[in-house]
């Protein structure tokens, strides 16, 4: 076998052996594209996420009061006991419910099917709730300490020199209390509210009220999906929550003047529960200062462009063997009907550099797309960037929240870099395969005889072409 015939023997191999390898490595990262997906529900996250924001940032209480209904508050403002309605009612106007879907001959005068309708209610057993919060706050640093000129309160939490500390426990017992709690008053003719702003726990935020008993719901905002279902309560954290005292749903509509609502419910004896949220643990160390004031942070997750580029890539790696393949089954063809040997050379030698042209424009394609890749996989890390320092800095004092972040990011970093593992095979292929191609071409096309042997072929032609002539 002499030079010429080397060069042509190894790049059929070459050829070969690359349009196997990108067509198996395409097949595997479309399989793997169709099936791949987070573990986490990204949208449920967010909206955790949201709420945890929520809560962090909001005012904590450092005075309570009682006030008799429809009264105004002597010092505060009054706390609204927002409720959410769960299930279907059928409401007609100001003064006609019924708790069930509308039937047609409601529907026909005008009254409507609602369902998780919030109601705003200021009454709990006849008293009002009456709060004054701390404006000026901060948390304190994981070692303890505060800002210059704020003093450090129980839970964490700093206040303004002089300023009062936040409360941080409340209940309702027709019990007595330690010295260091203060007593509001009777909500009951048994039962009294007592307060303190001295247990060693995080600042009371707000008073709600729920049809879960320790609900996880941040402030009191039940969120529903398009079944009504409560989707808090995968996150649970009896810490944070707290339950002061409980009464029939209809007694709290009868409190609040919704005699209607009050009317059809009573029968039904359902319960519903008073409830207390307390801030949720952080520090003010590094990063999660940050936390303090960030009205939101996006997860970003969504990788349809970055798929949209895998696309491109993968359907490349397969139809460019599919082109091969066919041009193959032609040249076969085309080789079975010459008979001149130095005529199927040149065949041969045309057909699989034209084959080994078409691997170099489709890895082209493929590292230009894997290219877009990598750049979507960096803007996307680095979008999450402030997420993941989040995660690191351990900001938070609770496992659930701590927790939250840990597996969030674990499973965003998972996803993609399983992707781009799957890319890296690829990459590594399309880039080698075009490496060899230019060695191959320059050194042994150029430097081991190539063109006298192909103007070999010229010549039998031409020669052949004579004698037919005669």
């Amino acid at each position: 076998m002499d030079l010429s015939q080397l060069f042509l023997y190894s790049g059929r191999f070459l050829i070969t052996i690359y349009l196997i390898a990108i067509f198996i490595i395409s097949v595997i990262e479309l399989s793997f594209q169709s099936s791949a997906a987070l573990s986490t529900d990204i949208s449920n996250s967010q909206m955790f996420l949201n709420n945890v924001l929520q809560n962090i940032n909001a005012k904590p209480i450092t005075s309570l009061s009682l006030a008799d209904p429809n009264t105004d508050c002597s010092e505060g403002t009054p706390i609204a006991l927002a409720y959410y309605e769960t299930g279907f009612f059928c409401e007609c106007n100001s003064t006609q419910f019924s708790w069930d879907i509308c039937n047609q001959t409601q529907i026909n005068q005008g009254c409507t099917s609602q369902k998780s309708k919030e109601l705003s209610l200021n009454n709990w057993k006849q008293k009002e709730f009456c709060q004054i919060t701390e404006n000026y706050w901060n948390y304190s640093s994981s070692q303890g300490t505060c800002e210059q000129n704020m003093t450090i309160c129980e839970g964490g939490i700093c206040v303004r020199a002089n300023h009062t500390c936040p409360l941080t426990e409340m209940t309702i017992s027709d019990i007595s209390f330690p010295s260091d709690f203060i007593n509001l008053g009777n909500i009951t003719i048994n039962q009294s509210v007592w307060i303190t702003n001295s247990s060693n726990s995080t600042p009371i935020i707000d008073i709600y009220v729920n049809n879960e008993a320790n609900s996880t719901c941040i402030n009191g905002k039940l969120i529903f999906n398009n079944n009504s279902e409560n989707r808090c309560l995968s996150y649970q954290d009896e810490i944070i929550y707290k339950t002061l005292d409980f009464e029939m749903q209809g007694s709290l509509y009868s409190d609040n003047n919704l005699t209607e609502r009050g009317d059809v419910l009573n029968s039904s004896n359902f319960s519903v529960f008073l409830l207390f949220a307390k801030k949720i643990s952080v520090v003010s160390d590094g990063y999660c200062a940050s936390l303090n004031g960030m009205k939101n942070l996006t997860i970003y997750y969504d990788f349809s462009d970055f798929d949209n580029y895998r696309d491109v890539s993968v359907l490349v790696g397969i139809v460019l063997p599919a082109v091969g393949c066919v041009l193959f089954f032609i040249y076969v063809f085309c080789m079975r009907r010459k008979i001149n040997e130095d005529k199927k050379n040149k065949g041969s030698f045309l057909f699989f550099w034209t084959v080994n042209a078409l691997g170099i424009v489709g890895s082209i394609v493929i590292l230009i797309y894997d290219n877009f890749s990598y750049d979507f996989l960096n803007e996307l890390d680095q979008n999450n960037n402030f997420l993941y320092e989040i995660e690191a800095g351990n900001c938070f004092g609770e496992d659930t929240y701590q927790n939250f972040f840990t597996v969030l990011v674990e499973d965003i970093k998972n996803y993609y870099s399983e992707r781009e593992s799957c890319m890296d095979v690829g990459l590594v292929f399309c880039a080698a395969y075009i490496v060899f191609e230019i060695f191959y071409l320059f050194w042994f096309g150029l430097g081991y005889g190539c063109k006298p042997y192909i103007k070999k072929e010229e010549e039998v032609e031409l020669t052949e072409k004579e004698d037919e002539e005669e």
